[in-house]
């Protein structure tokens, strides 16, 4: 097996590490049947940053695209360990409140 050029570490839950965070729509149709409480979306950050992939883990199913579009948009500061920049793989929770 090959080894990745960058190597992912596990960042736990990543709302502390953020530069930006957009908020996400309220979805209309979650308003309608007052959905709300947390959502999960796993995230991978690449070395700049950057979210590069997000996936609902957990959460109200009328909530989670609204936080995947957010989480997309989230920016951090890259990361470093030991010297050397790494992808990050966490956690961003979102709590949907009305």
């Amino acid at each position: 097996a090959s080894e990745s050029k960058h190597r992912t570490v596990s960042g736990g839950i990543l709302n502390v590490k953020l530069e930006t965070l957009p908020k996400p729509q309220y979805p209309r149709a979650a308003l309608m049947v007052k959905a709300e409480g947390p959502v999960n979306v796993e995230v991978e950050i690449d070395e700049f940053g950057d979210v590069v992939s997000a996936e609902a883990i957990s959460g109200h199913p009328l909530l989670r695209a609204a936080a995947v579009k957010a989480a997309l948009e989230a920016k951090f500061e890259p990361v470093t360990l030991n010297g050397e920049i790494v992808r990050v793989r966490g956690v961003i929770v979102y709590n949907f409140t009305r």
